[in-house]
C-alpha cells in the first residue's frame, strides 16, 4: 500500500517517539511538519531515514500543515496519508486491520477513512464526520475537493473537510472495529456540581475562540444538514461548559463572544 503518515508537531513532549514508533513501520515514510517556535522537537523524533522533518519557527495551523503534507504527497507519487497528532498512537494489530480494511475500497470514491472513538459503538458508519488524527485519506480526492480549508486555523478542519467530501460527491467511511489511543484536550479530574470528583476534558478560553468562531463558520457554508449542526452544537456546549466551570469563567465568556463576533465579520485568523 503506497502510504505515508504525517504527524504535526507543536512543543511535543517525550512521550512522541513511542507514539511515533507505534506505525513509522508501517508507512513509507513519515511527513513531521512543526509548528513550535524552535525545531527543538527534533531531538524527539526516533532516528530513521524514512522521516521527512520540516519547520519554518511558525505556527501556521493545522490546515495549512495538511496542505503542505499533501503537496509532498502529489510530488512523490504517494497514494494514501495517515494523518496523526503528536499524542495519538496505534497498536500494531488495529493498524494491519485498518489497512487491509482500505484496501477493500480501493478504487471507491471514499476520500477519507476513519476510525472508532466510542468504545461503545461497533458499527461502521458512512459519511460520517471524524477527527483527522488516525484518518487515511485519498491524495487524489483530498487534492481534487481542494485540500483542507486554511480559514481554519485549528478545530472544525475535520469537520469542514468531511463536509466538503460528501458535497462535491465523494463519501467518508469509518470503522466500527478500528480504534487507537488518543487525548482529547486536556484532562483533569474536577469536583462537579454534584460535589463528586470526575474527568472532564478541558479546552482553554483561547481554543473556545476557535472552536466558536469556526462552527459558526462552517454553519454558514453547509446549512442543509441538521444533524451535523446538532451533533457539533452539543460538543461546542460541551467544551464551553467545562471551561466555564473548571478553567476561567470570564476570560471564556470573553473569548467566545470574541469568536462569535468576529466570525460576524469575516475575521478567520490566527489570533495570539
Amino acid at each position: 500500500m503506497n502510504l505515508v503518515a504525517v504527524v504535526i508537531l507543536y512543543n511535543p513532549d517525550v512521550s512522541l517517539t513511542k507514539n511515533i514508533n507505534s506505525y513509522l513501520g508501517t508507512v513509507k515514510c513519515l511527513i513531521a511538519l512543526d509548528n513550535s517556535k524552535t525545531n527543538s522537537a527534533k531531538i524527539l523524533l526516533p532516528e530513521s531515514d524514512k522521516i521527512i522533518y520540516q519547520s519554518d519557527g511558525e505556527n501556521k495551523g493545522i490546515s495549512y500543515r495538511l496542505n503542505q503534507a499533501l503537496k509532498i504527497c502529489i510530488e512523490n507519487g504517494f497514494e494514501y496519508l495517515l494523518t496523526m497528532d503528536q499524542d495519538s498512537s496505534f497498536d500494531e494489530i488495529d493498524l494491519n486491520v485498518y489497512l487491509s480494511r482500505v484496501l477493500d475500497y480501493k478504487n471507491s470514491k471514499i476520500g477519507m477513512f476513519g476510525i472508532n472513538l466510542d468504545q461503545h459503538d461497533k458499527n461502521d458508519y458512512d459519511n460520517e464526520m471524524f477527527i483527522t488524527s488516525g484518518s487515511i485519506l485519498n491524495v487524489e480526492h483530498a487534492i481534487e475537493i481542494g485540500g483542507f480549508d486554511e480559514n481554519l486555523f485549528i478545530d472544525e478542519v475535520d469537520n469542514e473537510f468531511c463536509l466538503r467530501l460528501i458535497s462535491k460527491g465523494y463519501f467518508t467511511k469509518r470503522f466500527g472495529n478500528i480504534s487507537m489511543n488518543h487525548q482529547f484536550g486536556t484532562t483533569r479530574k474536577v469536583l462537579t456540581p454534584s460535589l463528586k470528583y470526575k474527568d472532564r476534558v478541558i479546552y482553554s478560553p483561547l481554543r473556545n475562540y476557535y472552536n466558536t468562531r469556526n462552527y459558526f463558520y462552517v454553519n454558514s457554508i453547509y446549512t442543509h444538514d441538521y444533524k451535523q449542526k446538532r451533533d457539533r452544537l452539543i460538543m461546542l456546549k460541551y467544551r464551553i461548559k467545562n471551561s466555564l466551570l473548571y478553567e476561567n469563567t470570564l476570560k471564556t465568556i470573553y473569548y467566545v463572544v470574541r469568536g462569535y463576533l468576529e466570525f460576524c465579520l469575516n475575521r478567520m485568523r490566527k489570533i495570539k
